[in-house]
């Protein structure tokens, strides 16, 4: 969403991806596909039990983990470490409810939900 060019874009898709395969990790969603289609044509060993409590649950559960982490931190530095607080108080001045200060201008929102022109 960053990034502006198509070239800059699968850019932003390949590397993670490429990280994710090269480090020999598992995703959930590719699991979904990858594993059941290995059981319906007989692969041996695999079984929708082994499936379950082997790929599906912990993969899941380390690509949450993974994701909040990777993702989420990442944002929240990027774009809310050391700004200011938005001021939203229940009162507020003739109908204004938040007010919040981006650059050299102020965004002040209404009780109705309407931003005032």
């Amino acid at each position: 969403m960053q990034a502006r060019g198509v070239g800059s874009k699968m850019a932003a898709m390949w590397w993670p991806i490429f990280a994710l395969v090269a480090l020999g990790l598992d995703h959930v969603v590719a699991n979904m596909f990858f594993i059941p289609i290995s059981i319906f044509l007989g692969a041996p060993g695999i079984t929708t039990g082994l499936y379950i409590w082997k790929g599906l649950i912990p993969v899941l559960l380390g690509n949450i983990v993974g994701g909040v982490l990777m993702v989420g931190v990442y944002y929240w530095y990027m774009y809310l470490f050391r700004q200011p607080e938005v001021a939203i108080d229940g009162a507020g001045q003739h109908g204004v409810v938040a007010r919040q200060s981006v650059g050299d201008s102020t965004i002040v929102v209404e009780k109705d939900g309407g931003i005032p022109q």
